[in-house]
């Protein structure tokens, strides 16, 4: 390894339990290692850099208040244990001490480049001076890997934010077209590059390392929803029935739909580790999500997919097209829509051709980070 630099990775890590988020920040680290560098995952906590606000709320609001309350009270208790294993796998990926917005520059001293890791780092919603790396020197490079701002297009003063805390980097590179497209057109005296997601730089075969195998003997259905759409969980339950497989659910994090769960316990998987994640994915007949994680580890293992559309065509805040670029990219557009269909064979399967696309994608990956944070830096 080359001991005489280190990269320090800022992506949504510390303290999330989403299987995405965590995959995709091993991932990162892991191929900075297999570059011979020392690179670690910024132990960030993300609520330090918001200013903190008191709300007031009247009596028609507390009412509701109290009662999501009660019912986020009966949903954590539920989701505890799985939170705790998923916790152990946060913790084996390498990282720093927590630090917050008002000490993070102290890793000044102790890493020579800083990444903007993926997942939506930069979506305006959370946007925050810390996430565009305003705490680093001049002395430190900044370079972003496959950040993801999930709109298809920004405001002006958005634009503004946007220009203001990039225009010091010395690299960028995001996950969507669309993003590109944006930063290029503002961000005048640099080249916005497109680079696949962290998940895509190492093989199907160290992935399938990791993979759990799950006790499920029977044909089954993998369905992984982040959305609130009960509709969308109806139909896959009933797509399930239909076609005569197992379904095996893993319910989000958001609370909003646990009623729906609560009285689905049965369809429950029964093994909710990060690990168990990605073997219900390998093993499944068809994958039906809203998730880009799941979506893109099902074209990892070859896994027959169809993505219901989490938002509504002109929804200002959709996340859309961060699923969109990626169904293009393997040519499955026709699997992506907001109505399952009725049968798995109208669900196109991939094509042989998809071994070649996630070579040529791993390649681009690595390529950038050798050009851009190891070969430059040595």
């Amino acid at each position: 390894m080359n001991n005489n630099m280190n990269i320090a990775i800022l992506t949504l890590y510390h303290g999330n339990t989403n299987y995405g988020a965590l995959l995709q920040a091993y991932a990162l680290q892991k191929a900075l290692s297999d570059l011979e560098v020392g690179a670690k995952q910024i132990s960030y906590e993300l609520s330090s850099g918001y200013p903190s606000r008191k709300r007031r709320f009247s009596a028609n609001q507390l009412i509701p208040r109290v009662s999501n309350k009660i019912k986020r009270i009966l949903w954590n208790r539920k989701r505890k244990k799985r939170d705790i294993i998923i916790q152990q796998f946060a913790d084996e990926i390498p990282h720093t001490e927590l630090v917050t917005a008002d000490t993070i520059a102290q890793l000044n001293e102790q890493f020579d480049l800083f990444v903007c890791g993926s997942d939506q780092i930069w979506n305006p919603i959370g946007w925050q001076p810390t996430l565009f790396l305003d705490f680093v020197t001049t002395g430190n490079k900044k370079v972003s890997y496959a950040a993801s701002m999930a709109r298809n297009d920004l405001s002006e003063s958005e634009k503004a934010y946007a220009t203001r805390y990039l225009t010091d980097f010395y690299a960028i590179s995001v996950r969507e077209e669309r993003s590109a497209e944006i930063l290029n057109d503002i961000l005048l005296d640099k080249k916005v590059k497109i680079v696949p997601d962290p998940v895509f730089l190492l093989p199907a075969q160290e992935w399938e390392k990791m993979a759990t195998p799950n006790q499920t003997t029977q044909p089954f259905v993998f369905v992984y929803l982040l959305g609130d759409n009960i509709s969308h969980r109806e139909q896959a339950k009933r797509f399930a029935l239909e076609n005569h497989l197992v379904m095996q659910y893993i319910p989000y994090l958001n609370f909003k739909a646990f009623e729906w769960d609560n009285r689905n316990t049965t369809l429950f998987a029964e093994n909710q580790s990060v690990e168990s994640f990605l073997e219900l994915i390998y093993d499944a007949k068809v994958v039906i999500t809203d998730s880009f994680h799941a979506a893109a580890f099902s074209m990892i293992f070859g896994t027959r997919v169809f993505v219901l559309k989490r938002f509504r065509e002109g929804d200002p805040n959709s996340m859309n097209s961060r699923l969109e670029s990626l169904m293009k990219t393997f040519y499955l557009t026709d699997n992506l829509a907001e109505v399952l269909p009725q049968t798995l064979q109208e669900i196109k399967p991939q094509a042989k051709t998809a071994m070649n696309i996630l070579q040529k994608m791993r390649a681009s990956g690595v390529g950038y980070l050798r050009s851009n944070c190891i070969s430059n830096n040595k």
